[in-house]
């Protein structure tokens, strides 16, 4: 491809990335608000985990691991606080 094809490709997409409508960005912003809950929970449940094994009791019964997912009013309040940093922009 020649510089300026390129250059056209790199344009382009630069502006179909910035022209989003409302509900494509409530979309990504919930997206992302999943995304960090979800990141949230996986941590915490591993280092349940990580007590479990580090108090010298290698066994197989994780009862005492609390599994339980994260409501969706979690992931709505934390999309909450991500648009309205957006709102802000």
């Amino acid at each position: 491809m020649t510089d300026a094809v390129v250059s056209h490709v790199q344009h382009t997409n630069t502006q179909n990335k910035m022209n989003k409508n409302a509900y494509e960005i409530r979309l990504e912003v919930l997206q992302l608000a999943h995304g960090d809950i979800m990141t949230q929970y996986h941590e915490a449940l591993n280092c349940q985990k990580e007590t479990i094994y580090n108090d010298g009791q290698e066994s197989s019964d994780l009862s005492g691991i609390d599994v339980s997912l994260p409501d969706a009013s979690k992931i709505i309040e934390r999309a909450e606080e991500l648009y309205k940093f957006v709102e802000k922009s």
